[in-house]
């Protein structure tokens, strides 16, 4: 039976415990109504019955809250309310109903500003801080002292007038001492997360300075995901209509016909109890297909590593080499780089500009000299300037020119005559919005040069970012990096799980 409990607990979502807990914590707080009218009617047995009830519920509520091991907004403001609710309802009733020769208004004033000052303290560290208060030992006592008081207040036939006095002040004296000790804990709390919270809010500036993230760049294919993503419900069966919808999707965002056949296949074994989590599998399923080769400033070994930049017009070559130049610069490296598109004339101007912006070394001449000329002299002048890093833009060229193949395969080799060893990478610049055209640009590339590298562009503006998994899926070549958007900063290394979880966020 033991294991029975323990599997089902184990399967049962966090979020749901979480939502569990603030359904008891919201009925926990109207409770109050029916224990009024009960005692306004002179039935305290059942009155008594539902304040056990509440009771119970707040003990039930705090460990589905911890079980589930979050708190959610909702949850922020009705939990640490609820008991507080309770209890002083039920002894604003006995104020305003009962008569006693106790003055219970004092009390009532007093118990009232205590419990919702420290409600609303606790709420705002929850929200300011991200730190979950937490009962006291003190606290705990004081609650118990009360609702004994109160117990007495209601049925003073059962308490002699002694009693009720001492429990009267000992409560009272109790909740000035919590008090104390909850505002004193709330107050180390502040002082202990500030420095904390401050480097976060520099970290968040830094991060808005720096540009758009990864969950920013893909909105557009991550929305057109979820829009159309089936929501399964736990213990339905995932059909033939459901697979094609997710079939349609995953093909609508330019995964490719083969990586999605594969992956809907994969989920006509889902079972009946995982349906529910079917985002979570298809995640599963697609960060088993890709390989996670990373890329890293310290691998760009050899002085210079020279890294050629290839692609097909437009797909944003020298903006990308651009926003590399500054991401490599910051990171302590001596760049350089060098203008080898002779054929457009705004490439040399638009290279250069992107030098000044970086702070980077550049190389090039604006007057139509050979595109391998300049290849040559840039790794001639970066070596004899010991330069970690040079990069060199080429024109953009149709992949199904030969000619224009062939200078390609010009500059590599001259490259290699400068300086034996180089370029150590060929990385091809793909326009993420070509979706499935992009593997046929790599595979025509990958013919006449050694493309080491792939660049995925302008992601942002494009609902088909599943093409960067069908051109990872297909071509046994690494993405390196992928461009987000028109500022600087807005180019991130490529990770295979960080872009899938993005993507299906």
């Amino acid at each position: 039976m033991s294991n029975f409990v323990q599997d089902k607990y184990e399967e049962f979502p966090a979020y749901k415990m979480v939502t569990t807990s603030n359904i008891i914590s919201f009925v926990r707080g109207i409770l109050a109504i029916p224990i009024i009218y009960l005692l306004y009617k002179g039935k305290g047995g059942w009155a008594f019955v539902f304040m056990m009830i509440g009771a119970v519920s707040d003990v039930l509520d705090g460990w589905l809250a911890r079980a589930g091991n979050q708190i959610t907004a909702l949850g922020k403001v009705i939990d640490p309310i609820a008991d507080k609710v309770l209890m002083n309802s039920i002894l604003l009733f006995l104020v305003l109903v009962r008569e006693h020769s106790l003055p219970l208004e004092p009390y009532f004033g007093l118990l009232l500003i205590r419990d919702f000052s420290i409600s609303f303290f606790a709420i705002y560290i929850l929200n300011t801080r991200k730190f979950y208060p937490g009962a006291n030992k003190l606290g705990k006592a004081s609650i118990l002292i009360t609702a004994i008081a109160i117990l007495s207040f209601i049925y003073p036939d059962y308490f002699s007038f002694n009693i009720q006095l001492v429990l009267y002040w000992v409560s009272a004296v109790f909740m000035v001492l919590s008090w104390g000790k909850y505002f004193y804990k709330f107050i180390a709390i502040i002082r202990e997360t500030e420095p904390e919270k401050k480097a976060e809010e520099v970290k968040e500036t830094e991060e808005r300075k720096k540009g758009k993230d990864l969950e920013d760049g893909l909105a557009k294919t991550e929305q057109s995901i979820a829009s159309k993503l089936p929501l399964i419900r736990k213990f339905v069966t995932i059909d033939n209509d459901v697979l094609e919808d997710i079939e349609e999707t995953l093909i609508s965002t330019d995964m490719g016909v083969d990586l999605t056949e594969h992956l809907v296949d994969k989920l006509r074994d889902v079972r009946k109890s995982e349906s529910a989590q079917l985002k979570e599998i298809l995640k599963a399923e697609i960060k088993n297909l890709i390989s996670h080769e990373e890329v890293s400033v310290e691998e760009l070994e050899g002085n210079p590593h020279v890294i050629l930049f290839v692609g097909v017009n437009g797909t944003g070559k020298t903006t990308t080499i651009g926003k590399l130049s500054h991401k490599y610069a910051e990171e302590g490296k001596n760049v350089m780089i060098a203008a080898a598109d002779t054929y457009r004339a705004a490439a040399f101007e638009q290279l250069k500009i992107w030098s000044e912006r970086s702070n980077v070394d550049f190389m090039g001449n604006p007057e139509g000299k050979d595109p391998a000329a300049v290849a040559f002299d840039a790794v001639k002048s970066a070596d004899a300037k010991d330069k970690d890093i040079l990069m060199i833009d080429t024109a953009g060229r149709l992949h199904t020119k030969s000619n224009l193949m062939q200078e390609l395969q010009k500059i590599e080799r001259v490259c290699s005559k400068a300086k034996e060893g180089t370029p150590q990478d060929v990385w091809l610049v793909l326009d993420g919005t070509t979706g499935q055209n992009g593997i046929r640009q790599a595979e025509k590339f990958a013919e006449s040069v050694d493309v080491s590298g792939l660049i995925l562009t302008k992601l942002d503006g494009t609902a088909k970012g599943g093409a960067v998994l069908a051109i990872h899926n297909k071509m046994n070549i690494p993405i390196k990096y992928i461009g987000i958007g028109e500022e600087l900063e807005d180019i991130v290394e490529f990770d295979p799980d960080e872009y899938i979880e993005a993507l299906l966020k």
